[in-house]
């Protein structure tokens, strides 16, 4: 009998540059369009102020996200987000 290995496609986004006191209100606000999300994880450690990671349950169009992913701010501020695609 062989085993048949399940695949599961997590989509995360790494987000820097963030306002130390970003809530999770404003992350959904701003990241909701990309998809159905599943986790945020805002950093509270002095190294991790200012970052965060999204993820998703599913993106609702892969080109859709990376081609509306460059400029985001939040609150006037330049935010840099990294697209993760990892298979477990």
């Amino acid at each position: 009998m062989s085993s048949v290995k399940k695949i599961h496609v997590k989509r995360i986004l790494y987000i820097r540059n963030l306002p130390n006191d970003v809530s999770i209100e404003e992350l959904v606000t701003l990241f909701e369009r990309f998809g159905k999300i599943y986790q945020i994880r805002i950093g509270i450690k002095k190294e991790t102020h200012g970052t965060a990671f999204i993820v998703f349950k599913n993106f609702y169009d892969d080109n859709f996200v990376s081609n509306n992913i460059t400029g985001l701010t939040i609150r006037n501020k330049y935010i840099i987000v990294l697209i993760f695609f990892i298979t477990v």
